[in-house]
């Protein structure tokens, strides 16, 4: 269950300066079960985004646009873990004794600007630049006389620099060819800063970064007929977050493993997407849209190595994933469909064919997912009464060939675990009443 809010404010200096400001909320209180327990978690979102855009236009077809500002983020969420037991009156588990109680602060702050100049002959030249800080507070509110961990343990992220830079060309007013240079991180998440086994905070862990060149074009073609875009990238990944193995010895009598970094990724991708308008009425009421879109994704480990703890934990084994495929990508996915729409009035359709193939699910490719395609269908109709009221009402069928598919798989765990999509054709439908104040 989630509420979310926001109010938002612009104001005009000028015809060339502007600031937009957004004050936000996000208050959530969700459970979810596994066989390895339940969990409840209450969490509360709040935060601001404050932006200055410039624009002017300066002399022999030069122009310059910025925008510069700042968001702050705070999060505070309350976690409780339960164990899950049999239950003696059906074949269900429930819930059982209390096993964590965490509560969790996390604030983000970012710097963000972003400046693009104007030049003749339709070029364009951006340069970008974000600086941000996040940090992460744990309170364990699940007391053990016993243990000597630490109930209160924290850790920040300062100063994470990302630059970027793209030029842009504009042919004849309809298509355009980019080429971009950005970075981005990753920061470790609350469950990576502390060895529950040791007690010791794992301040050490830095934040995974990657380097990703683009190349692309996108544009119109044919009186604006039809609409595509094309992308060719590399992401380069460094200090990726893997496990470090402490086997049972003469010093160390707990066996653990802790996450540390370690290796790289490379992604080198392709993207593409057109779509198209087959038929329009000469008013407009129907439009025949067929589109199409593909991806192919060539992204590989790179001196990564992952440690674990053998059977009896005396000893460690490193595996050596590098030169794999990265679990749980597709190589492919594709779609192609057809759009029918009517503007204000009347009816519309949608179909669409997917198809997604195979993948790796554990990192030495043992493990594989099969490929599959989906077939979907939506038909509706609308209509606009008294002016102020749009009713929809629609049907639709999604796996119309009763394909067997997943909703969801889990990487790099047990090789069958996962959720498993509706085995048939899954009907259903609806009506929507808009009004207009």
């Amino acid at each position: 269950t989630t509420f979310r809010g926001g109010l938002s404010h612009k104001y005009a200096f000028n015809k060339h300066i502007s600031n937009t400001t957004i004050v936000f909320a996000t208050g959530a209180f969700n459970n979810s079960s596994s066989a390895a327990g339940w969990t409840d978690k209450n969490s509360i979102n709040f935060g601001l985004r404050s932006t200055i855009d410039l624009d002017y236009d300066l002399k022999k077809g030069f122009g310059i646009s910025a925008i510069v500002g700042t968001e702050l983020q705070q999060q505070l969420a309350q976690t409780i873990g339960y164990t899950m037991i049999p239950d003696s009156t059906s074949i269900y588990y429930k819930i059982g004794a209390m096993k964590s109680n965490a509560l969790a602060k996390e604030g983000t702050w970012s710097f963000i600007s972003e400046i693009t100049l104007r030049m003749p002959y339709d070029f364009a030249l951006t340069f970008g630049a974000g600086v941000s800080s996040m940090n992460i507070h744990i309170n364990d509110r699940f007391y053990s006389a016993t243990s000597t961990n630490p109930t209160s343990y924290g850790v920040s992220y300062n100063n994470l620099f990302s630059p970027k830079v793209t030029l842009n060309k504009v042919f004849k007013k309809q298509y355009s060819v980019y080429f971009a240079y950005t970075r981005g991180y990753k920061a470790p998440v609350s469950s990576n800063i502390f060895i529950s086994a040791t007690g010791d905070i794992n301040t050490g862990l830095k934040a995974e970064m990657a380097d990703q060149l683009e190349l692309g074009t996108k544009g119109s073609v044919l009186n604006n007929c039809i609409n595509y875009s094309v992308a060719v990238y590399d992401a380069m990944f460094k200090n990726k977050m893997t496990a470090v193995a402490v086997p049972l010895d003469s010093s160390n009598t707990i066996a653990y493993t802790y996450t540390a970094n370690g290796g790289g990724q490379t992604d080198i991708g392709v993207e593409a997407a057109i779509k198209a308008i087959a038929y329009q009425s000469s008013n407009g009421y129907v439009t025949v849209s067929p589109f199409a879109n593909f991806c192919y994704s060539y992204f590989r480990y790179k001196d990564f190595h992952l440690e674990a703890l053998n059977s009896t934990k005396t000893d460690k084994v490193i595996t050596d994933y590098s030169g794999n495929a990265v679990a749980g990508v597709s190589p492919v996915t594709a779609n192609i469909g057809i759009d029918i729409s009517s503007p204000k009035y009347g009816p519309y359709a949608n179909i669409t064919y997917s198809y997604k193939s195979g993948m790796p699910i554990t990192s030495d490719e043992v493990y594989n997912a099969k490929a599959y395609n989906l077939l979907n269908l939506k038909i509706g109709y609308q209509r606009t009464f008294f002016k102020h009221l749009n009713v929809k009402a629609f049907f639709g069928v999604n796996n119309i060939t009763s394909t067997q598919y997943y909703n969801m798989v889990f990487i790099n765990q047990q090789p069958d675990t996962y959720f498993p999509a509706p085995r048939k054709a899954n009907f259903y439908g609806g009506i929507s009443l808009t009004g207009i104040l």
